[in-house]
């Protein structure tokens, strides 16, 4: 036991040196220079703290990017997978443009062997 209680004494105090744990921590450094407080940004309209119309643009709402997807086709589907989504499906948002596929009609999705999501499940109002 007493070899025991003897490397562990020893375990601990190399601990100890080693980490420092029983020093006071360092005191946080002061900068040199203080840097300038960042100015509000001024849009047109004369309000500030406001952001500019161009910092907003990558932030863009599911209705502005709803605009860049071709009009009238509003069922979407992943290249290479077996679901297709309606327009509105939280799953769109995660297909990359690049990789989306538009149909028109829900026939026209599972003439090409496309099941419809289980989330959303698109259907076709009779018409």
């Amino acid at each position: 036991m007493r070899e025991f209680r003897r490397a562990s004494d020893e375990f601990r105090a190399t601990i100890e040196t080693n980490l420092e744990i029983n020093h006071p921590d360092p005191p946080p450094a002061l900068p040199l220079d203080p840097t300038p407080a960042e100015e509000p940004v001024t849009v047109a309209g004369g309000e500030s703290g406001a952001l500019a119309d161009s910092a907003l643009e990558p932030y863009a709402t599911s209705a502005e990017s709803a605009a860049t997807a071709p009009v009238g086709e509003p069922y979407v589907a992943q290249r290479g997978s077996p679901l297709f989504h309606g327009r509105d499906c939280g799953w769109v948002k995660r297909i990359p443009e690049a990789e989306r596929v538009y149909f028109k009609r829900v026939a026209e999705a599972r003439e090409g062997g496309l099941a419809a999501c289980p989330v959303c499940e698109p259907w076709e109002p009779g018409g």
